[in-house]
Formats: C-alpha cells, sequence, structure tokens
C-alpha cells in the first residue's frame, strides 16, 4: 500500500493519510456518517450534489 490514500481512526478522531496527515473536521464526519446510512441511489444523489457544489465554488 505505498503511496496510497486511507482514512483511519486516530485516538478518538479520522486521520486521512494522502500526501499529507490532515484531521478531518466535525463537517465531513458527519456529511461521512449520513452517507454510510444511504442506499447506492441515495449515496449516488449525495456525491452529484456534492460535485455540482464543488463546481459552482471554483
Amino acid at each position: 500500500m505505498l503511496n496510497s490514500s486511507f482514512v483511519q481512526a486516530n485516538h478518538g478522531g479520522i486521520v486521512f493519510n494522502g500526501d499529507s496527515q490532515k484531521a478531518i473536521s466535525p463537517e465531513a464526519i458527519e456529511l461521512l456518517r449520513i452517507y454510510e446510512t444511504l442506499n447506492g441511489r441515495d449515496r449516488l444523489k449525495l456525491l452529484n450534489i456534492a460535485v455540482e457544489l464543488e463546481g459552482s465554488s471554483k
């Protein structure tokens, strides 16, 4: 798994290991919690909304 990115638990929080370690915000954790409760179709809807928001913020 060299040079791969992954998310892991770290002392009660979550750390993203990519190019550098960065703590994930409480808001991002809440979005992930919500995502995990959704079925496949609703997950795609949420991802589409996120892509639209990302595009409009650039």
